[in-house]
């Protein structure tokens, strides 16, 4: 499964919202609170992602949008 991920980090808590999309490719909104800097916060969104769907942190890649606040994320269940 492919989702279309919008990322804020910074912030005070880390969660995950499934927002609206205009395509059939899902798209969550995501609070991090690890800051972007040396891949802390993809690595906080990878375990996070993990987490919310419930497979190991190795199914879930990031696979455009490493410096990116958007990014599309492949996650394999």
């Amino acid at each position: 499964m492919t989702i279309r991920l919008k990322v804020k980090t910074g912030q005070a808590q880390t969660k995950i919202e499934q927002i609206p999309s205009v395509d059939q490719l899902a798209t969550y909104k995501v609070w991090l609170k690890a800051a972007p800097e040396k891949g802390r916060a993809n690595a906080e969104l990878v375990v996070l992602i993990a987490e919310f769907f419930h497979t190991q942190s190795a199914n879930v890649r990031i696979l455009s949008g490493q410096s990116s606040s958007l990014k599309l994320v492949k996650i394999i269940k």
